[in-house]
């Protein structure tokens, strides 16, 4: 609950980046001290690693507060992150099911449902918002969730499968900040350099980029469960993780010219300067 009390905080008085990330560490310490850290991960390529506690508890904060902060930044436009958590849960939900974590399991089709019920309402043209306090929680829990499929249970999930489960948000923001921290941005303040803005900028459609990321994101959703079967440690497994990243080439090109041809920028009803929000 304290994510999503800072993100109810946040959204009622805008609080500033310090506090902010700083209820989001404690949040994602008191996860470690339940839960546990990161334990193992069967890489496809490398075969077993096994990170020791420290590398393990930081692994852990990193992905818990980084991929919550990572779905409240993709959470821009109509649609997006309440779409692309729904096929989230549902991929995460097959991992945990085919590896034994079956409570695991119900909870991310939980998630889907409550996702789902959301997006019905906020597809384009949206009549209700995620906020902060949506957007934090849901990548919060299924971060959460991820860890758990490493460390418990007789089959912990590998770690990559959680990677490519994740890897339409990830990349977006990870490249993104990336590309920012190049040009001397002061990465937590607010602007419109994430690329599905770049592509509301270009002229497409809330509707059109938010399917887009869908299929992006679904797209990556059988390589991750491919990921903890035996045969991926066989001879194919060394085209499964480079090959699930070709969706993601294009988008390399943005940073440098439009993706699409250049259009009117769109606007939409309700969309309140929501574009502007990617942190």
């Amino acid at each position: 609950m304290v994510i999503a009390a800072v993100g109810l905080v946040d959204d009622l008085r805008r609080i500033g980046a310090l506090p902010k990330y700083l209820g989001q560490f404690v949040a994602s310490l008191i996860a470690l001290w339940g839960w546990g850290h990161i334990q193992s991960d069967e890489d496809p390529v490398y075969g077993d690693l096994h990170p020791g506690i420290i590398l393990g508890a930081v692994l852990t904060i990193i992905l818990l507060t980084g991929f919550s902060n990572f779905f409240n930044f993709m959470d821009g436009i109509d649609g997006l992150a309440g779409g692309v958590g729904v096929i989230y849960s549902l991929a995460l939900a097959a991992v945990c099911i085919g590896t034994g974590h079956r409570l695991l399991g119900a909870g991310s089709l939980m998630m889907a449902a409550a996702c789902l019920g959301f997006l019905a309402h906020n597809f384009p043209p949206a009549k209700i918002f995620m906020g902060d306090v949506g957007s934090l929680f849901i990548g919060y829990v299924l971060a959460a969730f991820a860890v758990l499929t490493t460390n418990s249970g007789e089959r912990p999930a590998p770690f990559i499968a959680v990677l490519l489960i994740f890897g339409s948000f990830i990349y977006d923001a990870v490249f993104t900040l990336l590309r920012r921290a190049r040009r001397g941005e002061k990465l937590y303040e607010a602007h419109r350099s994430h690329l599905y803005q770049r592509l509301v900028i270009a002229g497409q459609s809330h509707r059109r980029v938010s399917l887009t990321y869908y299929g992006l994101s679904a797209l990556l959703a059988p390589a991750a469960l491919l990921t903890p079967l035996p045969q991926t440690r066989s001879g194919w497994r060394y085209w499964l993780w480079p090959g699930s990243l070709w969706p993601h080439l294009p988008s390399m090109f943005t940073g440098s010219k439009p993706l699409l041809p250049k259009r009117k920028p769109c606007t939409q009803p309700n969309q309140q300067q929501r574009s502007s929000k990617g942190k």
